[in-house]
């Protein structure tokens, strides 16, 4: 059910089986709520954006440059 323009990465439940983490790739938040307007008489929804650690680095590298430490 998910809109053009929205990628299912994975799936991951804590070991509790109490919620369910689902990591989703898109350039675009409406079609995240597009996608959940389906599921939400039966699930709650929480969006946290995230990056990949590489892109992360990648950001944060040049604000490390005035600390004196070793990178790899």
């Amino acid at each position: 059910m998910a809109p053009d323009g929205l990628a299912y990465v994975e799936s991951w439940a804590e070991t509790n089986l109490e919620r369910c983490f689902q990591p989703m790739e898109c350039g675009d938040v409406r079609l995240l709520e597009q996608w959940a307007g389906h599921w939400w008489d039966l699930v709650d929804f929480e969006f946290v954006p995230v990056r990949r650690s590489k892109g992360a680095k990648e950001i944060i590298t040049p604000e490390l440059s005035i600390y004196d430490f070793p990178r790899d």
